[in-house]
């Protein structure tokens, strides 16, 4: 087998999407190499978190340009990663009497 590839890049997650971005730019020739199948580490068994709180604007845009990219993710590549957009808040007491503990964490969930 005679295989030339202008760029060859290993196929994990950060590989894959490096892939991914290339060909959308316009790169061809693009060669996936991976030990196992594509997306067999363990990054593909990793449950997700987009976090959504920051204190510095770059975070801040960010997370939202992430959320975004997930959202378009299935228009792209015809592929539904299962998006579900919910959130949570947790609180504490301010200031607990001596001994006693918070025992109520609110729940807050948007769809």
């Amino acid at each position: 087998m005679n295989l030339r590839a202008q760029v060859v890049v290993i196929g994990g997650v950060t590989g894959t999407g490096i892939a991914w971005h290339l060909a959308s730019a316009g790169v061809r020739d693009v060669v996936l190499v991976e030990r196992d199948e594509l997306a067999a580490g363990s990054a593909s068994k990793a449950v997700g978190g987009v976090r959504a709180q920051f204190s510095g604007e770059l975070d801040i845009q960010l997370g939202a340009r992430s959320l975004e990219a997930f959202a378009r993710f299935g228009e792209e590549t015809g592929y539904d990663i299962g998006l579900h957009r919910v959130g949570h808040l947790c609180s504490t007491c301010a200031a607990p009497a001596a001994g006693r503990v918070c025992t109520r964490t609110p729940r807050i969930t948007t769809r």
